[in-house]
């Protein structure tokens, strides 16, 4: 089966799918999307992938998107080695535990992104990437930048 990962170099949910098929010692081919310049909404992505999102791994018979789904599927597809640990109660608090880091993190950025919207306006949405940060729109709308110095 032949298996493409397409993502960022710097995107955790994309790092963290490769870590998994290094860990299973799975053969995939890496298709890059840049994020800074949006290369995941050129026109022929979405037809790709009706959502846009990245990663995404694409298979002989499917495309899967968001790295939770994915790593269930690879964990379901490709037994060993395994991901979770096999101990009796261990495995279902791992990924409790797991799950809620990562929806505490997604929630902390859904709440970054609209403050940073509310307070910067529609321009801040394009400017993101290139800002790093809504600590950085915020310091430069006051003036300054707020680098820790």
């Amino acid at each position: 089966m032949t298996l493409r990962l397409h993502g960022h170099s710097w995107q955790s949910a994309a790092y963290r799918v490769r870590l998994a098929l290094a860990l299973k010692r799975l053969d995939y081919e890496q298709q890059p999307h840049d994020l800074r310049i949006g290369m995941q909404g050129a026109p022929d992505y979405p037809a790709f992938n009706p959502q846009g999102l990245v990663p995404a791994l694409e298979t002989t018979k499917r495309v899967l998107v968001q790295s939770p789904a994915i790593l269930e599927w690879l964990e379901e597809r490709y037994p060993y080695p395994m991901l979770l640990p096999a101990a009796a109660g261990v495995a279902p608090a791992a990924s409790a535990d797991t799950r809620r880091l990562s929806w505490r993190r997604q929630r902390t950025y859904r709440m970054q992104l609209a403050l940073g919207a509310f307070l910067a306006g529609p321009r801040h949405l394009r400017q993101r990437s290139m800002h790093g940060s809504v600590a950085h729109t915020l310091a430069s709308r006051r003036g300054r930048r707020d680098d820790g110095a």
